[in-house]
């Protein structure tokens, strides 16, 4: 289930870059003599043996197990075994798995591969949906956020944390990917390691699926949150000036966001321009109310940490036989694994009976690093 829930993991430390990756262990231990691991971070090509930093246990869940409980999609679950109701057992142990679908909804895939419930995409946070007018207070279609993240400024060459406490210099390190333009906004451009880190599209990779080779997706939508350094600011509002994405709920010609006062943390989600095929270049910066506040990188605000993530879309892989559309009967329900090109669930096995749930995920206790 990561990047959500982790069993026994290690972080792996770059030779070239120093950014560490979060692994699962069972993972580094089957590549140990695997040539060529690429790093996510900055593409390079290591040869040897990989630079473990700190070891994490599994994480810890808490199960709700009345049998009596209500079961709504987003819901983590625990199943005794993956008994389908329309193929037979592949294992005879504990699975956790996300509820996509319950009883009476179907279940359908889009000509991009994503799976749809009742026609339409499953909704996060209210953010993605094909049709945002379809989401109503009797039928939410609401599920939990899970991410997969894409960049973090506490270890994209800010090693800090803050972009504040380095200089923007033209010889940064090439596999940095912030910059601070003449305008004062923060600019983030993402490189793919697996083109010789150049310029490119967002795409659906999994850097915990360090193993993986697998076809990959360009991302319809990343979450941009922004933390500053103090609750004391000017600043009224957010200029987005982004190639290739735009604000969710604005059309092009307004891509401004409000802000409270003194707000701590900023949070906004951009829409992948439709058919837009340049590389991904987010960028933004912070205005008073009347005017721009700052006009130059050396008035840009003093920011703590800034982070991209991107919402999970659970899809049908290409290694997957062809998906027809399901109805669920009441007794049935439909569940996913959160690592979506590796885990074996309903995509393949079918529906789950509501009999074979131990209980629902209540809460999570993830677990620390030890070095």
């Amino acid at each position: 289930m990561n990047p959500t829930l982790w069993d026994e993991s290690v972080l792996v430390r770059c030779r070239r870059c120093d950014i560490a990756t979060r692994v699962d262990a069972e993972v580094v231990r089957q590549s140990l003599s695997k040539e060529n691991r690429v790093c996510w971070h900055c593409g390079f090509q290591d040869e040897t043996a990989p630079e473990i930093l700190g070891r994490r246990p599994p994480d810890l869940m808490e199960v709700m197990t009345d049998p009596n409980a209500p079961v709504i999609p987003g819901d983590l679950v625990v199943l005794a075994s993956f008994s389908s109701t329309r193929s037979s057992d592949f294992h005879d142990h504990v699975h956790v798995k996300r509820v996509l679908a319950i009883g009476g909804q179907s279940v359908s895939v889009d000509p991009r591969g994503r799976l749809l419930i009742d026609h339409q995409l499953p909704a996060w946070d209210g953010t993605q949906t094909a049709d945002p007018s379809a989401i109503t207070t009797t039928n939410p279609l609401r599920l939990p956020s899970a991410s997969v993240l894409v960049n973090d400024t506490r270890s994209d060459c800010f090693p800090s944390g803050s972009p504040n406490d380095y200089p923007i210099r033209d010889d940064v390190l090439m596999h940095c990917r912030w910059r601070v333009d003449d305008e004062g906004y923060w600019t983030y451009t993402h490189h793919s390691v697996y083109r010789g880190n150049r310029p490119m599209k967002i795409m659906d990779d999994y850097p915990c699926n360090w193993h993986v080779e697998r076809t990959l997706n360009p991302v319809d939508q990343i979450v941009v949150t922004v933390d500053l350094n103090s609750t004391t600011h000017p600043w009224r509002k957010i200029r987005v000036k982004s190639q290739g994405w735009q604000l969710s709920d604005r059309d092009l010609a307004a891509q401004t966001l409000a802000i409270e006062p003194n707000q701590p943390t900023v949070r906004f989600n951009l829409n992948r321009v439709q058919h837009s095929e340049e590389s991904a270049v987010i960028a933004f910066r912070f205005e008073g109310a009347d005017r721009p506040t700052t006009s130059n990188k050396t008035e840009a605000p003093n920011l703590s940490r800034v982070r991209i993530e991107r919402p999970l879309v659970y899809r049908v892989a290409d290694r997957l036989p062809d998906f027809s559309t399901i109805t669920l009967q009441d007794d049935e329900i439909f569940v996913v694994g959160d690592n979506v090109p590796l885990s074996l669930d309903s995509r393949q096995r079918g529906p789950v009976l509501r009999s074979a749930l131990l209980g629902t995920v209540a809460d999570l206790r993830l677990a620390s690093i030890s070095h």
